[in-house]
Parts: C-alpha cells; sequence; structure tokens
C-alpha cells in the first residue's frame, strides 16, 4: 500500500528475510547483533538518526553501494505483535529520490493520526538495511547507540565523506567525555570492543 511517492510499505515477509539474513533480531547491544559477518563497523548516535537531516547519510550510503532504496522497520516492537496492533508491517521502503521530509514523515506519520504507534515514539529497536545485504544499520533507543556493518572499501567511503559516522575509537571518546554517560559507557564499550573487534 502506497504511503508517498518516495516512500511506501514493505512487505513483511520479505523484510523478516532480509533483517534475519543480516542480523540477529534476539541480540541487543553490546552483543553482536548481526548475523552477517562484516568486515568494519562504524557508529553513531541514536538521537540522530531520528532527525530530518539523517536522511543526507542514509542517502550517501545509498550512493554509495550503488543502491536505489532502503528498507527502514522495527524489532523492538516485534513487527508481528505490532501488525496486530495498527495493520501495518512495520517496515517501510524509503527512495533514494526522498528528500529529508520524506524520512521524517516516514518516521513520524507511518500510520495516520496515530503518533504512538510511529517509529519515531513506539521504535526501541530499528534497522536499515538493503536487500543487496551490502550493509546494515542497527539503532536502539536505550542505549543511544547505532552501528552500521560494511565492507571495508564501504568504511573508507564514508570516512571520507560522512558527518555523523564514527569509528568505535572516535564515538568512545565522545561517550567517556559525556558527564555521567562516561561510567555508563565504560563497560558498555569494553563489551563492544570485544563483541566487534576480539580485543
Amino acid at each position: 500500500m502506497g504511503l508517498n511517492a518516495n516512500y511506501e510499505e514493505f512487505p513483511l515477509k520479505l523484510a523478516k528475510k532480509i533483517s534475519g539474513t543480516l542480523f540477529n533480531v534476539e541480540a541487543r547491544l553490546p552483543d553482536n547483533v548481526f548475523r552477517k559477518s562484516f568486515q568494519e563497523y562504524r557508529f553513531c548516535h541514536f538521537d540522530l538518526v531520528m532527525a530530518e537531516e539523517f536522511w543526507n547519510e542514509l542517502r550517501m550510503l545509498l550512493d554509495l553501494s550503488g543502491q536505489e532504496s532502503l528498507v527502514c522497520g522495527l524489532i523492538d516492537p516485534d513487527p508481528a505483535i505490532y501488525m496486530t496492533h495498527v495493520n501495518k508491517t512495520g517496515f517501510v521502503s524509503i527512495g533514494k529520490n526522498a528528500n529529508p521530509s520524506d524520512y521524517i514523515h516516514a518516521l513520524t506519520k507511518y500510520v495516520p493520526d496515530d503518533d504512538v504507534a510511529n517509529f519515531y515514539l513506539s521504535a526501541l529497536t530499528l534497522v536499515w538495511m538493503v536487500e543487496s545485504l551490502e550493509w546494515g544499520l542497527w539503532g536502539e533507543r536505550d542505549c543511544e547507540t547505532c552501528i552500521l556493518g560494511c565492507s571495508s572499501d564501504l568504511a573508507q567511503k564514508i570516512d571520507n565523506k560522512s558527518e555523523s559516522f564514527m569509528k568505535f575509537s572516535e564515538i568512545k571518546v565522545v561517550f567517556d567525555d559525556m558527564p555521567f554517560r562516561g561510567q555508563i559507557w565504560k563497560k558498555f564499550g569494553e563489551d563492544i570492543q570485544k563483541n566487534y573487534f576480539n580485543t
């Protein structure tokens, strides 16, 4: 069912196949949330991905990976349960020609006239992914962290162009410097380092 010229509801069966290939949907950070083995990981803040301007970063990922669209969707709450309540799959396809307003509209107006059911308020865990499986982005509201899995080649291009994605060493410095957050991050960061970088 179409929602907008630049985004539309994505079939649940296919979305679960893609997300189940890329991610371990039962896991949560700091555990390894990826089922697919990626060469590189980049990080960003969860609040950034929920902002209109983040579409520019996602469109950059689409351009760099040669993809025409991405799928954004729910992991928590469970899409199957979500669908029984709002009759929506919990996944939306957003085309590369979308603009930042389309992106935030997809997050906030996916379910018309029901603000609580929309991703912006209801999502505890969200994913952004492409059907080629070339990259996947996992975000969790509770730990305020998103992690992108990708190839070394794509990671190098992201490092040269992105204003939001950071290497682990960079985001660790940011979190360490935040009042109180640094104490929480210490153990979390150690587990991230162990689970993603084997150190």
